[in-house]
C-alpha cells in the first residue's frame, strides 16, 4: 500500500513538475499555510529545458540573420559591380597588333618630371599608350575606384582616335582641364547623356587638329571660370553648339577658338560676359570665320581685347557687345588682318582707360570709313600702326586727345587712299617715335600737324616716305627738338615735294641723315641753315635724285664727324643752275662731292 502511495505521489510530482502553474498555485497555498517550511521547499531544475528552447530560437535567429545578410551582400555586389561598369574608358588608337590592354588602378597621379601616369606608383599607362601607334585597336581601361579629375589624362597622345566616356563617374569631369590636349588624330568623343557639373577646362581640347564636331550638351559649367585656349587649334572643327553652355561665371576667354581654321559661323547669343576680363585672342586666326553673334550680354569687368579678331580674313561685318565700362585698357590688334571687314559700329566702345592700340586696324583692307568720334584716348600710350595698311581707307572722324602717347610709329603707314588729314587735336608732347608715321600715304595731298611737338621726339625715319602727291610740309613742330637722333629717308619719294624750310633744331645728338631727301624729284628749294649736323656720321645719298633742286642752303653744316656721304648729290650733277651756300672751313670733307657735281658754286 505504501508503494502504491509513493508510486501515487511520483506519478503527482511528474504532473506538478510539467504544470507550471500548478507549481505556482501549490507554493502559494503551502505558504499561507506554513510560511515557515516555505524555504525548504526547492522547486525542480528547469534549465534544460529552457536551454532547449533558446538553443531553437538561436538557431532560427542565425538563419534569419544569414538570410538577411546574404540578401544584403548580394545587393552590395550588385551595386559595386554596377559601380564598377561605369568606371570604364573605352579607346580606339592607330595600332596594327591585337594587343588589348587592361588597367586596374586606384589612383591615376601626374609625374611632373617624367610626364606619365603612375598606375599604383609604376609608369605603365602612358608608355603603355605611346605603344599604340601602329594600326587599329580598341583599349578598355577599367578603374577600381572612381576618379575625381581627368586632368590631363590623355594629353599629348596623338594616336588616340576614337574615345567613349559615357560610363566615367559624373564627378570625375569637375577638371577636364588639358584631358585632350594636343590629341592631333582624335575624330570623336561620346561624353554620354548625363549631366557633368565642370569646374575646370581650359585648354581641354587645344590642338584636337583632327576634331571636326563636339557634343557638349551634357556638360554644366555654371561653376566655370577659365575657358581659355579651350578650342585653340582645332583646324578642322566645322561646328560646334553653345547654346547649353552657362558663362555666368567665366572670367577668362582668351584664345577660346584661336586656329579654328574652318569654322564659318558661332553663335555666342546666349553667353553671359558680364565677369569675363580676358577677350584677348578669342577668334584670332579663324580664316573662315564669316559670322560672330553676340547676345545683349553687356561687359562690365573686361580688361583686355588683344588681337580679338585678329587675322579673320573672311569676317565682313560685325555686332560687337556692349563694352561700357571703365576697365578696358588694352586693344591692340584688335581687329588685325581682317582684311574683309568692311564696317564696324564702336560707339559704344568705352576707351576711357585704354593705354594700347598698337595696331587696332592694320591691315584692314576693306574699310573705308571710321566714325571714332566715341574715342576718348588721354590714356592711350601707344598708337603705333594703328591703322597701318588700310589702303581703302578714305576718311576717319576722330577727336582725338594724345597728349600720353609715346609712340606713333607708323601709324598711318601705307593709308593709300588718305587725301586729307586733320590732325589738329593731336598733342605730341610726350612722343618719342614717329618712324614712318605716314609714310606710304600716297594719295594724301593735305596734312594738318600745326599742333605737334618734338619736346621729347627722337626719331623720324621714313615720317614721310612715299607721300608722292604732298606738295608742302609743315615742319615747325621740329623747333626745339634737342634729343633728335635720326633723320633718315624722312622725305624719301614725296616727288611732289616742292620747297621746304627747316626750323631751329638745335640739337647736338642728331648722328643720321641718310636719304633725308632721296627721291624727292620736283623739290627745288632747301633750307638748312637752322640744322644742326655736329653729330651727324651718315649722309650718305642725303640729296640722292633730287633733280630739279636749285637752291641748297648749308651755310651752317658742319661735318667733321661724318663718316660717309656716298652719293649725296648723286642724280642731280645735270641741273643747269644750280646754288649752293655753304661754309668751306666746315664742310672740307664734301668738298670733293660739291666740285665734281656741280658746273656752278656759289662760295659765302
Amino acid at each position: 500500500m505504501q508503494e502504491s502511495l509513493e508510486d501515487l505521489n511520483d506519478d503527482l510530482e511528474d504532473k506538478i513538475f510539467e504544470n507550471e502553474e500548478l507549481q505556482g498555485k501549490i507554493l502559494e497555498l503551502e505558504e499561507e499555510i506554513n510560511p515557515e517550511k516555505l524555504e525548504d521547499f526547492k522547486a525542480p531544475d528547469i534549465d534544460p529545458l529552457r536551454k532547449k528552447k533558446i538553443k531553437r530560437y538561436l538557431t532560427l535567429a542565425f538563419i534569419l540573420l544569414f538570410i538577411i545578410g546574404f540578401i544584403i551582400g548580394l545587393v552590395f555586389l550588385l551595386r559595386y559591380l554596377l559601380k564598377k561598369e561605369k568606371y570604364e574608358i573605352f579607346c580606339k588608337f592607330y595600332s596594327i597588333g591585337n594587343e588589348t590592354i587592361k588597367i586596374i588602378n586606384e589612383k591615376v597621379i601626374k609625374d611632373k618630371d617624367n610626364y606619365d601616369l603612375l598606375i599604383n606608383g609604376e609608369k605603365v599607362s602612358r608608355e603603355a599608350l605611346q605603344k599604340l601607334n601602329q594600326g587599329n585597336n580598341t583599349v578598355k581601361f577599367e578603374f577600381k575606384d572612381k576618379f575625381d579629375t581627368l586632368y590631363e589624362l590623355f594629353y599629348g597622345i596623338d594616336k588616340l582616335i576614337e574615345i567613349d566616356l559615357s560610363k566615367m563617374n559624373p564627378e570625375a569631369f569637375s577638371n577636364i582641364t588639358r584631358i585632350f590636349s594636343d590629341c592631333e588624330s582624335l575624330k570623336k568623343i561620346n561624353f554620354g547623356s548625363e549631366s557633368k557639373k565642370i569646374k575646370y577646362m581650359e585648354e581641354a581640347f587645344a590642338g584636337c587638329s583632327s576634331l571636326e564636331s563636339i557634343d557638349l550638351t551634357s556638360f554644366n559649367t555654371e561653376n566655370v571660370h577659365d575657358i581659355s585656349r579651350l578650342f585653340s587649334g582645332c583646324y578642322s572643327l566645322k561646328s560646334i553648339n553653345l547654346s547649353k553652355f552657362d558663362t555666368q561665371n567665366v572670367e577668362n576667354m582668351e584664345a577660346m577658338f584661336s586656329g579654328c581654321y574652318l569654322l564659318e559661323s558661332i553663335n555666342l547669343s546666349k553667353f553671359d560676359l558680364e565677369k569675363v576680363e580676358d577677350m584677348s585672342y578669342m577668334f584670332s586666326y579663324c580664316e573662315n570665320l564669316v559670322n560672330i553673334t553676340f547676345g545683349k550680354s553687356k561687359t562690365k569687368e573686361l580688361k583686355r581685347m588683344i588681337g580679338t579678331f585678329m587675322d579673320c580674313f573672311s569676317l565682313e561685318n560685325i555686332n560687337l557687345p556692349d563694352i561700357n565700362d571703365n576697365n578696358l585698357t588694352d586693344i591692340s590688334l584688335l581687329f588685325s588682318n581682317c582684311i574683309k571687314l568692311e564696317s564696324i559700329d564702336l560707339s559704344k566702345f568705352n576707351t576711357k582707360n585704354v593705354k594700347n592700340m598698337y595696331k587696332m586696324f592694320s591691315n584692314c583692307q576693306s574699310i573705308k570709313s571710321l566714325n571714332l568720334n566715341a574715342f576718348i584716348t588721354s590714356s592711350v600710350l601707344n598708337m603705333k600702326e594703328m591703322f597701318s595698311n588700310c589702303i581703302n581707307l578714305v576718311e576717319i572722324n576722330h577727336s582725338f586727345s594724345t597728349q600720353s602717347v609715346i609712340y606713333f610709329e607708323s601709324q598711318f603707314a601705307n593709308c593709300s587712299s588718305l587725301t586729307r588729314l586733320d590732325l589738329r587735336s593731336f598733342n605730341t608732347k610726350g612722343a618719342h617715335e614717329m618712324k614712318n608715321m605716314f609714310s606710304g600715304c600716297s594719295s594724301l595731298v593735305s596734312l594738318n600737324i600745326i599742333n605737334f611737338h618734338a619736346n621729347k621726339l627722337n626719331n623720324v625715319d621714313y615720317m614721310f616716305e612715299g607721300c608722292s602727291n604732298l606738295k608742302n610740309i609743315d615742319l615747325s613742330f621740329l623747333t626745339n627738338s634737342k634729343g633728335l637722333i635720326s633723320t633718315t629717308g624722312m622725305f624719301k619719294n614725296c616727288t611732289s615735294l616742292e620747297t621746304i624750310t627747316f626750323p631751329h633744331v638745335f640739337t647736338f645728338s642728331l648722328y643720321k641723315t641718310n636719304e633725308m631727301f632721296s627721291g624727292c624729284k620736283k623739290i627745288t628749294y632747301i633750307d638748312f641753315n637752322d640744322l644742326n649736323t655736329l653729330s651727324v656720321k651718315n649722309m650718305e645719298k642725303m640729296f640722292y635724285n633730287c633733280s630739279s633742286l636749285k637752291t641748297l642752303k648749308i651755310a651752317k653744316f658742319n661735318t667733321r664727324s661724318v663718316e660717309n656721304y656716298e652719293g649725296i648729290f648723286e642724280g642731280i650733277e645735270n641741273s643747269s643752275s644750280f646754288s649752293i651756300t655753304y661754309n668751306y672751313n666746315k664742310t672740307e670733307e664734301i668738298e670733293d662731292a660739291i666740285m665734281d657735281k656741280w658746273k656752278k658754286i656759289f662760295i659765302s
